[in-house]
């Protein structure tokens, strides 16, 4: 009897008006090309397609695809891409069409596979059937199901009583006054490793070469696969087991950080020698560290200053890449991030894509681009937009009345300005003052014994205390992060109201979150701080002038660094509340391009996704501003990345009775607390807060001064002058017993002359 598995993945229920994809061996080999020896790169962009006679795709592709077409270069590899939405289908069937989808995840639809879509699904699903993370998946779908039917609801109501005509004209405004902020002035490159991590194991051991293998642990996950592994549908983040079950022959081999952290130091490095201002005046200041194998480079000022065009000087690029580290490198060249970003997508691995910076050629060159390409779409999105029949982005275009009806959803703004492909052009190294938390996790096999729950609570403890002392920084909140075995994701926050940084208080804010959720099962433990206090920040206001200036010079962290020392860890920690956040959504985690970003913008040790600690080098996890924020800078005041809900004062889960307190996580300044230097109070204001109640303290000093000096010498011509305007602005008014009454130790005369002027001076300031 056949499982539900295969009866969902019939030909007539998942592929009915599925799109064909064939390929040859050579074309979009990204994900297709095995990693051979390392050969120099192509100098010409139009050199004939390197062959792939020693390709193993092909030679997979001939034992599993149908029989090459007459004439073509190399063996045909066809793959179905199901629809979404199966029009024929019961819901039922609709449902499990989209949570096979979701099971296959990114090998759906990917070119150089060496078997047919269809039986990759089913052999995911097969592996997945059953378990816990089977069951998660199809929790999840059925939540996405359940916003598409809300949504396709609201759009029926709206577009009855809409003037669609009317709401046309206005998108087509909006094109217009996105197309005036079109800048083709900069010339931008995304440059991105091929196979990292992967190439870096075949370089410590060359017998990998042309094997399926991946990076990871034999029980967690993979990290990043051999292009040979992909060829069987083998992908990041896939678990183990299942890769193993597409591909049995799979090698798993431990990832090596210190070799990653060298090679991707060395990569920078080269990198920077091209980035720089447009004027070509300062090097290395037009860099955007993507990740730990992938960076953007402003070449403008480069190219002009050395003369050459943009795509010669990425061939040098990629050649001096090779040249030092024996790695090879794709890359994209394009008008802005976006676009430099998919573009280097395009001839991956070892190749490079230049787009014209003619806005018709760009328009054309998105028109036919599945939406799911654009950085920033994932594949919640992506199914949003699909049942409101958007696939590509020319679509955007022809529904962007329903796109106006349904903004708040689906933001018109920002699709149009995919639509237009529209993109920030700022290229800079990432700064200090923006990063919003510094974490650390670990995933592991799945642990129910409270001992070692806490022996992992201590491990990422130590590995957190250690980036924040690397990286300079302490926090006033810090979030435990759980995945229990059944993969569901759970936050709980809790505010100090000083800033910790320290193993014991950290662990201690961990352990009393951790209680509250005990007992249960975990296979990912993780500690995040958030509302960050730059230990290394100039001093600001009145500070900046105490203390020598030399020494701040040198060592602008000191002073700060004791503040939070000298602090009571105890007292920080008193009487705030633990917060219930919203469980972390993972179902877009993969719309930010820049999710591997590394730790820091230097070349320190690199750090991407969680992995498995089973015989792993320990690490920690930083958590980067997003760059997906920054491509559509210039057309929007919002990013187009992952919109998470604002989480409200209160909150009541779908699933849940319970209404559960969120808290709000703020990234304007106007959150941040101040230790006034004067009178030593902490202060929730901003800077412009700071400076006002800095000189009301001073203010207030210079009065004791002089009230101290009228004790002996009597009342001050400027204190008498302040009394006698301010008897005339009030009237005379008595300015009442404590105006009058002598403080112990004091005359009587100076608490009639110099006390009473002195009170009288300190209520007109």
């Amino acid at each position: 009897m056949p499982s539900s598995v295969d009866s969902a993945l019939s030909k007539g229920d998942i592929l009915e008006g599925s799109e064909e994809i064939a390929t040859t061996g050579h074309e979009n080999s990204d994900k297709g090309a095995p990693v051979d020896e390392p050969t120099a790169p192509s100098v010409s962009l139009n050199d004939p397609p390197r062959s792939s006679s020693k390709d193993i795709v092909a030679a997979i592709a001939n034992h599993y695809a149908s029989p090459s077409k007459p004439g073509s270069t190399g063996p045909t590899i066809t793959a179905s891409r199901p629809n979404f939405r199966n029009k024929n289908s019961g819901e039922g069937k609709e449902l499990d069409a989209h949570l096979l989808r979701r099971l296959a995840g990114p090998s759906v639809g990917k070119a150089g596979l060496a078997r047919d879509q269809t039986e990759i699904t089913r052999l995911i699903a097969r592996a997945s059937e059953g378990s816990k993370y089977y069951e998660n998946e199809k929790r999840k779908s059925e939540e996405v199901e359940k916003k598409i039917e809300g949504l396709l609801k609201l759009r029926d109501t709206q577009r009855a009583m809409a003037d669609i005509p009317r709401l046309e004209a206005s998108a087509d405004k909006i094109i217009a006054e996105l197309e005036a902020t079109r800048d083709l002035s900069q010339t931008i490159v995304h440059v991105d490793m091929d196979s990292f991590y992967a190439s870096i194991e075949v370089l410590r051991d060359p017998s990998l070469a042309n094997k399926p293998f991946g990076v990871g642990s034999n029980n967690g996950v993979l990290s990043t696969a051999s292009y040979s592994a992909r060829a069987f549908g083998v992908r990041s983040g896939m678990a183990t087991y299942i890769a193993k079950a597409l591909c049995p022959s799979l090698i798993v081999v431990h990832m090596d950080w210190e070799r990653i952290g060298a090679a991707s130091e060395a990569v920078m490095d080269i990198l920077r020698e091209y980035a720089g201002d447009p004027d070509g005046s300062m090097e290395g200041t037009g860099m955007d560290v993507a990740g730990v194998d992938e960076a953007y480079v402003n070449i403008t000022g480069y190219c002009k200053a050395h003369e050459i065009g943009a795509e010669e000087c990425v061939e040098r690029i990629r050649a001096q890449i090779f040249e030092e580290t024996k790695l090879t490198a794709s890359a994209g060249i394009a008008p802005n991030k976006m676009l430099a970003k998919i573009c280097s997508e395009r001839n991956k691995p070892n190749g490079q894509y230049a787009l014209s910076f003619d806005p018709d050629a760009i328009k054309e060159f998105m028109r036919v681009l599945p939406i799911r390409r654009i950085p920033g779409i994932g594949r919640v999105t992506e199914r949003l937009l699909d049942a409101v029949e958007i696939r590509t982005c020319g679509d955007i275009y022809t529904h962007r009345a329903t796109l106006a009806l349904l903004d708040k959803h689906l933001h018109l703004r920002e699709k149009l300005a995919v639509y237009l492909g529209l993109g920030s052009t700022q290229v800079k190294p990432w700064a200090r003052e923006s990063r919003k938390s510094v974490g650390a996790e670990r995933t592991f096999r799945a642990i129910e014994d409270p001992a070692k729950i806490q022996e992992k609570l201590e491990l990422v403890t130590r590995e957190l205390e250690g980036d924040l002392e690397r990286l300079g920084f302490a926090g006033h909140t810090v979030t435990l992060k759980l995945k229990l075995d059944t993969f569901e994701a759970r936050s709980r926050a809790k505010s100090a109201r000083k800033p910790v940084r320290k193993y014991d208080e950290l662990l201690a804010i961990g352990q009393e979150l951790l209680a509250h959720e005990l007992p249960l099962r975990l296979r990912l433990l993780g500690l995040r701080v958030t509302n960050l206090k730059d230990l290394r920040a100039p001093e600001t206001g009145i500070k900046r002038f105490f203390g020598n200036p030399q020494e701040a010079a040198i060592r602008p962290a000191k002073r700060r660094k004791l503040d939070v020392e000298n602090s009571d860890g105890k007292d920080a920690m008193k009487e705030e509340p633990i917060y219930i956040l919203d469980d972390e959504s993972e179902d877009d985690a993969d719309e930010q391009p820049q999710t591997k970003r590394a730790a820091t913008a230097t070349p320190e040790k690199p750090r991407t996704q969680s992995l498995p600690d089973v015989e792993a080098v320990p690490r920690a996890s930083s958590h980067e501003p997003m760059g997906s924020q920054e491509f559509f800078a210039a057309t929007s005041n919002q990013p187009l990345g992952k919109r998470k809900r604002q989480p409200s004062p209160s909150h009541r889960d779908d699933d849940s009775d319970d209404i559960e307190e969120v808290v709000r996580h703020k990234s304007d300044k106007s959150s941040e607390q101040h230790i006034c230097p004067i009178c030593s109070k902490t202060l929730q204001t901003d800077n412009a807060g700071l400076n006002a109640h800095v000189d009301w303290c001073l203010s207030r000093s210079a009065i004791l001064e002089a009230s101290a000096s009228a004790s002996t010498s009597g009342p001050s011509d400027a204190a008498k002058s302040l009394a006698a305007q301010s008897k005339k602005a009030t009237g005379a008014k008595k300015t009442g017993p404590a105006a009058t009454t002598a403080k112990p130790g004091s005359s009587k005369g100076s608490t009639k002359g110099g006390k009473a002027d002195i009170r009288l001076a300190w209520k007109v300031l």
